[in-house]
Formats: C-alpha cells, structure tokens, sequence
C-alpha cells in the first residue's frame, strides 16, 4: 500500500490492478485483490499498466472537468474518466517513471477526447497549417467576424451542423517547469452556433483554432507544440451527442516518452522483480539480463469483421464466423483470445467461446476467426484473460 498527493489532485477509483481512495486527507493507493491476495504486487504484467495510465489521468485532469458528457456511449454507471482512461489505455502507451508520476509529469499525446454518434470532424495536417472540414464558404475569420456570421457560414455549408450545435476547441499545450519537468496546460473554448449572436467571434475563442485556411475553420497561429482538436456536440431530448474525435499531436517529447527505453526506466523505476534464475519456469536460455521483463501484450486496434471497432460502440449482429483481426504490440504473446457474445435478443446474457488465432501471428498483427450462432451480438473481447474491448447494449449497429 502508497500513500502521497500523486498526480496532480486526489481521485478515487480502480484503473488496473491499482485502486485508489482517500483517507484522512491523504491519497492511498492499493493492490486489487480479486478473490485471493496477490503474492507479489510487482509483477511485470502489474508495472506495465502502472507506468501507463499515469500520463493518461493527467491528460485528463489537464482539461479541468471540461470532458464531462464527452463520452456518448459509455456503458450504464461508467463515467466519462473511466471511459477515458478505458479508451486511451489501448492507445500507443506514454511511460512515466514512478518519480515522474510522483512529480505530475504529464507529455501531451494523440489521445481520444469524445465519442458519439455525431459525424467526425476530419482534420488535415499536426500543426498551424492543420485545418477540417468544416466549409467556411467565402467567411474570412478576421477581428469584426461576429458569432452569428460564423454559425451561419458553418450551417449554410456544412449538412451535417444545425443552429445552436457547439464547436469545441480543446488545446493541450506542453510545456516545461523551471525545474524542468513537462506538464500540460489546458484549454478549451466553446463556440454556440447562435445565429443572432453579434459578439465578435475572436473576443471569446482565440485564433488558434479559430481560423479561416482555404476556406475551411483552421488552426491558424502557431502557439507551441502539444496537441489539439476540435469537437461537434447537440443537445438532444435527453442527452448530448457528440462527434467521436481524438487528439492532434505535435510534440517533439512524445517520441522520447513512447520509446523503448522509457518502457524499460518505467519499469524499473517500480522495482519489478528479476525471474529466480534456478527455478524451473517453462523457459529455456543462457547468460545474459536475468532481469529481462517481458510485456504483456498491447492491442491498439480491433478490427471485426472487416470495421475497425471503438470500446462502448453498440452491441452489432455477427456470426456465424467472425473474423478479428488486432494490431498493436507483442500480440504474439497472446495465447488465448475469447469473444463474449449474446445470442438473440442483443440485451440478452453473454456467453464466451475461443476464437481460432491463425498462425504466423506477428507482433504487430493477429489474426482469428470464431464460430457463433447466426445472429449473435458481440459483447466483448477478451486476451489471456483480460478484457481488451467491451460494447454497449444499447441499440444494435444497423451498418456494422
């Protein structure tokens, strides 16, 4: 068990094999121990979660509850950080050390910020010549640009925005301590396409962001690396839609925190344990590292049934073969992959059967195939035991 103020605030909840809660005033940080207590808390398979998802709840917490609502399709009692965490924990991870966490460490990255049924906004190009696909027709965004000018440009040429839908900006701007430590500062602003609104547009939203670049909303001025996007959301009856994007990264401190010796400084900074060289473990091989880790496997992309497949996506109709195919890292480790799928109707109970995983699986590639009755609905998947995407019971995927 840890106790501190880690991570820029006290938070409380179960990310991985680590649970977190307040007591007395103080963080404290626990082992999960689901049914039997777990003998050593070190394990690879445990530090490698722990040295990801740090830089993940940081990204959250950057952005100042302003992700609220951002998540259209998580599950029943799921909250938008949980979701968050969930999503971008499949996400190329980003490694902190243990005294990187301990200090609020945080690399902006190309993470998933929102998800829903509304169309995704495209973007073209990382920095300040980047801009969407949102038709701004003949409006040149300049000082006297009014909000209503603006909402009437984006709705009069673009089918799939109404009066009174919301553009969101959201930046995370990297930037560097006088110690030297990175951390991210956030910011967002908000564009209500009212369209009898007479303040002036750039008195709200900065340039950035607010931008004309070939007749589309753009980026514009250049304010330092980090990463950026944009975000489409509606009021309906009874809840917010919004469109599913993921962050814009432009930083030049990504590629140092994703490499592999990050990886192995993460690691080592909590201490996982070497393997005892002498006792019989169903490996084979000479001298060299005994303390070599291996990491677990890390999926980045399902793809089901030819569609590439998001986490909290609905519950679809497959079968009676479904082919998966995953990519991401050191999915040649993967011994046994499940799918959970509900037979008739799609709220129905899930039942789990094992896929066939097709040989000459690479680390980067996998593919299988399972055999479910005609009309199932797939529910989850799952690898060597963990669950890797699960989806929503709302109503079925019609297109999928």
């Amino acid at each position: 068990m840890a106790k501190g103020n880690t991570l820029r605030g006290k938070f409380t909840g179960r990310i991985g094999e680590d649970v977190f809660y307040v007591r007395d005033g103080e963080q404290i940080v626990r082992n999960y121990t689901p049914g039997s207590l777990i003998k050593d808390p070190k394990t690879p398979e445990q530090m490698a979660v722990r040295t990801r998802w740090a830089n993940i709840v940081n990204m959250y917490k950057s952005f100042n509850g302003t992700l609220k609502d951002c998540f259209e399709t998580k599950r029943r009692g799921q909250s938008d950080y949980n979701r968050f965490v969930s999503m971008n924990m499949q996400m190329p991870p980003v490694f902190l050390t243990r005294q990187e966490v301990e200090l609020g460490v945080c690399i902006a990255a190309d993470y998933y910020i929102s998800q829903g049924s509304l169309p995704s906004i495209g973007v073209t190009g990382n920095d300040e010549t980047a801009y969407t696909n949102i038709s701004l027709g003949d409006l040149k965004i300049d000082e006297t640009t009014t909000i209503a000018q603006f909402a009437r440009a984006v709705v009069e040429n673009n089918v799939e925005y109404n009066y009174y839908d919301q553009i969101s900006y959201f930046s995370a701007l990297q930037l560097t301590s006088p110690d030297g430590m990175p951390y991210v500062r956030g910011t967002q602003t908000r564009i209500n396409l009212n369209p009898t609104d007479t303040t002036t547009l750039l008195s709200i939203a900065p340039s950035y962001g607010f931008s004309t670049t070939d007749g589309f909303l753009g980026h514009g001025e250049y304010v330092g690396q980090g990463a950026f996007g944009w975000v489409h959301s509606r009021r309906s009856s009874n809840r917010v839609l919004v469109s599913s994007q993921q962050l814009i990264a432009n930083n030049a401190l990504l590629p140092q925190y994703t490499s592999s010796v990050a990886e192995e400084e993460a690691m080592q900074s909590y201490g996982v344990k070497a393997g005892i060289f002498i006792k019989p473990d169903k490996l084979s091989g000479g001298s060299g590292n005994t303390e070599q880790v291996t990491v677990p496997p890390t999926v980045n992309i399902v793809n089901i049934d030819g569609k590439v497949r998001q986490p909290g996506d609905p519950r679809f109709a497959c079968g009676p073969t479904v082919a998966i195919h995953l990519t991401g890292n050191n999915l040649n480790a993967i011994t046994n992959l499940q799918l959970a799928y509900a037979a008739g109707s799609h709220q129905s109970a899930t039942t789990t059967v094992n896929a066939t995983i097709a040989a000459g699986a690479t680390p980067t590639q996998l593919e299988a195939t399972v055999e479910v009755p005609a009309g199932s609905y797939c529910d989850r998947l799952i690898a060597d035991g963990v669950e890797i995407i699960a989806f929503s019971q709302e109503a079925p995927d019609p297109a999928a």
